[in-house]
């Protein structure tokens, strides 16, 4: 499953035009949404509220730029996490998507088990600038163990974001 993604994700930033822009500045990326949502009360729980922080560098390998993001759900499940993502313009600079992939450590509450401690975060956002320097973009992404033990449920996210280039 991850060699799939990434495979994806390399192939989506092979046919990619640019990112943002070249020397793009370092983002702050705030968000606000659904963690677990698919899921809902078919296994007992309801869906949680997530909140999260994302700081994302403005230089990379190429198109790829590493990311480090921290997740808090409103029954106390922690995700801490980091990889990389790539910005593709998808419209002239007013549509961008990001793939992203990243490893991540869980805490859990106790209605949350994903299998592990350690999971994998898999997710893509369609972002639109809204100033020279913020963009707000809707985000969704899975988290899972892929496979590293048999229970293995997921968890889906769906969020809003918005993000604010950093002036060092």
């Amino acid at each position: 499953m991850v060699r799939v993604v990434g495979g994806v994700f390399l192939m989506l930033a092979v046919g990619a035009r640019v990112a943002r822009a070249e020397g793009a500045p370092d983002e702050l990326v705030m968000s606000v949404g659904a963690f677990d949502f698919q899921r809902g009360e078919v296994e007992t729980h309801d869906t949680r509220a997530a909140f999260s922080a994302e700081y994302r560098a403005g230089l990379g390998l190429w198109l790829l730029k590493p990311f480090l993001g921290f997740l808090a759900t409103t029954s106390g499940s922690l995700l801490g996490y980091g990889g990389v993502l790539a910005e593709l313009p998808i419209i002239a600079d007013e549509i961008f998507v990001t793939p992203s992939i990243a490893l991540a450590g869980f805490r859990p509450d106790a209605s949350e088990d994903l299998g592990s401690t350690m999971v994998f975060r898999t997710g893509v956002e369609v972002s639109h600038p809204v100033h020279e320097l913020a963009w707000v973009g809707l985000s969704y992404f899975h988290v899972s163990n892929g496979g590293l033990s048999d229970h293995n449920p997921g968890a889906e996210s769906l969020v809003m974001s918005i993000s604010r280039a950093l002036d060092w």
